[in-house]
């Protein structure tokens, strides 16, 4: 028993000399991950709303690339057809499922090299404006004849997220934190809900 609870002392002193600070802050940092569209695949109006599903590009927190995702986000018709380009951080858009099937009524998805590109196509289309080889904001037509509206950047539809393999860590690392920096645990919530 008394080998045990040494081993457990020199496990907390060497975590305390290789992990300083807020262990729970360090596993959330490696979990953080930014999802930035980077192509428009397929659209639909649902409701009032259009629904958009899109690759997009994963960086971790530092920036460095992990790959790409599926993704999908719906943006209220009433944005889409604003006169003026909103801020991206102005458009406010909710995230359904990807993986769940896109409801509503489809819409054709017209690539462009330039905002106010013509189009043949009848009824609703959603205009893609691609710079260097990514999709970079969205024009909303309501028909042929009709003028395009302002674009919305792509931009606007960038998600941060933490990765779901740290969900089930949390708990173990904020016991950690407890006895190494019981300070910070009790800062550690306002922390976690205000960085999320």
């Amino acid at each position: 028993m008394a080998c045990s609870c040494r081993r457990r002392r020199a496990a907390l002193v060497l975590l305390a000399a290789v992990l300083p600070g807020c262990v729970t802050g360090h596993l959330m940092d490696a979990a953080r991950r930014r999802e930035r569209p980077i192509k428009v695949t397929a659209a639909a109006v649902d409701g009032e709303r259009l629904v958009v599903r899109y690759t997009a590009e994963v960086r971790d927190d530092g920036g460095d690339p992990l790959g790409t995702t599926d993704g999908a986000a719906a943006i209220p018709l009433a944005t889409m057809r604003s006169a003026e380009s909103p801020p991206a951080d102005r458009v406010s858009p909710s995230w359904p499922s990807p993986l769940r099937t896109l409801g509503g009524v489809p819409i054709a998805v017209e690539r462009a090299r330039g905002a106010g590109s013509g189009s043949t196509c009848a009824g609703p289309l959603l205009e893609v404006i691609e710079k260097d080889g990514h999709d970079t904001a969205l024009v909303w037509r309501d028909g042929p004849g009709a003028p395009p509206n302002a674009p919305v950047p792509l931009a606007a539809l960038t998600r941060t997220r933490t990765a779901p393999w740290a969900w089930p860590l949390l708990p173990p690392v904020l016991a950690v934190d407890a006895v190494l920096t019981p300070v910070l645990v009790f800062f550690a919530p306002a922390v976690m809900v205000i960085g999320e």
